[in-house]
């Protein structure tokens, strides 16, 4: 019996498949390799036993069943232990990757474990093909652990994932974070491995970081324009009611620090992405700073000037304040009922307040 085909077999491992190992597995434990020794055992036996029963001097030695003895039961162990080992690391990899990325240590964990094991056979004179396949490819795994960290994606949009499980890990393009699991980077250990990549997660990561930021200013920027107010006052003359703005600083203030935020999103390297939307509110906020602006003018106006001719003052003006202050008070009683900063038609004041700041201050001059 020669053990050439069982060292053989040890020794392609590095080069087979997951799949192979079942066949590595049945060939080297099967009944065959079993039956086969014991029957050359046998056989030794019975020739010992012939050469002394014919008073033969020196009865043969078949030293070399021993040594092949050995030679099965440590690959035996050590093909035991590459069992139990993927065992364990199939049960990683059917995590799902949303799960498993916040307990991302384990893979790594799992790594050192079996390493220590591993190396207690070598150090043992234990090394055979199996366990030096087996600490190769724990090196592998302990090596793509900083990759993989960030491969963490909690900030990844579906684009991100793309770019990294389709464009860079060559996944199918059913591959997506829903059904991402741990085996899919652990099948793709070779390219987990490239130094590129880890340069590419690394700016894949801070890009994702900074659309974030941009995402998250410009919902700011969503929730203040859906909710922002005029805050109004009632305002009374002879028993007339009219309502007027307050809170001018306030609001002035508020714009301000939005219109900053937005310039500062434009400085950021991620804006791209989201330049039509922040252009939409760049211009809304510039339409809006002018009606606010205007209609502040407008009312300082007004508020001087109504008490005046609410008196009889300024005669030969009357017909021209008329005209003002019916357009104004038509324009407060619609703010009363709709009182949104950006409002559609609050936006589109803007023509008719600059025509009221130009007849309120012909009449305000005489």
């Amino acid at each position: 019996m020669s053990v050439k085909p069982l060292m053989t077999s040890t020794s392609q491992l590095a080069a087979s498949s997951r799949d192979r190992l079942i066949t590595f597995d049945n060939f080297l434990f099967g009944t065959r390799w079993k039956a086969q020794l014991q029957d050359f055992k046998d056989r030794a036996d019975e020739l010992v036993e012939h050469f002394v029963s014919f008073n033969m001097p020196v009865p043969p030695r078949f030293d070399g069943l021993s040594v092949i003895e050995l030679e099965i039961t440590m690959s035996s162990t050590s093909w035991s232990l590459l069992r139990d080992y993927l065992s364990e690391l199939d049960l990683l990899e059917k995590q799902d990757w949303i799960s498993f990325r916040g307990n991302m240590h384990l893979l790594h964990d799992l790594a050192m474990s079996w390493s220590d094991k591993v190396k207690e056979r070598i150090v043992a004179g234990q090394a055979d093909a199996v366990m030096l396949h087996l600490s190769s490819q724990l090196e592998r795994i302990k090596a793509a652990a900083t990759t993989l960290k960030y491969c963490h994606g909690k900030d990844f949009k579906d684009e991100h994932w793309s770019a990294l499980l389709q464009g860079k890990l060559g996944l199918g393009k059913e591959i997506r974070l829903e059904s991402l699991t741990v085996g899919h980077f652990v099948a793709a250990l070779d390219k987990v491995l490239e130094p590129a990549l880890l340069v590419f997660v690394k700016e894949l990561q801070a890009q994702a970081q900074g659309e974030v930021l941009v995402r998250d200013a410009l919902q700011e920027l969503s929730v203040w324009s859906q909710t922002a107010e005029l805050s109004l006052v009632e305002y009374k003359e002879q028993g007339r009611k009219t309502m007027l703005v307050k809170d001018w600083g306030r609001m002035f203030l508020d714009l301000g620090d939005k219109q900053s935020l937005l310039s500062s999103l434009k400085e950021s390297q991620f804006y791209r992405a989201f330049e039509s939307i922040g252009a939409s509110y760049e211009t809304k906020m510039s339409n809006l700073d002018f009606v606010l602006h205007a209609l502040n003018t407008v009312q300082r106006k007004w508020v001087y000037l109504e008490p005046i001719f609410a008196r009889g003052g300024l005669p030969n003006e009357s017909k021209r304040f008329r005209g003002v202050d019916e357009d104004f008070r038509e324009i407060m009683c619609l703010v009363e009922v709709d009182q949104k900063l950006f409002s559609t038609a609050f936006l589109e004041w803007a023509l008719w307040f600059h025509a009221s700041i130009i007849r309120a201050s012909q009449v305000q001059s005489g």
